[in-house]
């Protein structure tokens, strides 16, 4: 998906109809925001945030969708 500025806003691949491979979410600026893989329509393993700059926000983790261990959030 785009925003209106053009820039890219997102892309998630998908294979047989799901969301399958490594997603990728920018700001409106350009910047990279979120990182994570999906895997036959779920979200697994490390996913991150960032802030504008690219330093790391927060760290999640993912099993088949759901929450899995310790999320760590970052302060700016």
């Amino acid at each position: 998906t785009l925003f209106r500025s053009g820039i890219m806003e997102s892309v998630t691949p998908y294979k047989d109809g799901k969301p399958d491979g490594d997603y990728t979410r920018w700001t409106s600026h350009g910047d990279i925001a979120e990182t994570g893989q999906y895997r036959n329509g779920f979200k697994e393993g490390e996913w991150k945030e960032l802030f504008n700059d690219g330093r790391v926000a927060a760290v999640k983790h993912y099993v088949q969708n759901k929450k899995q261990g310790k999320w760590t959030g970052y302060y700016y």
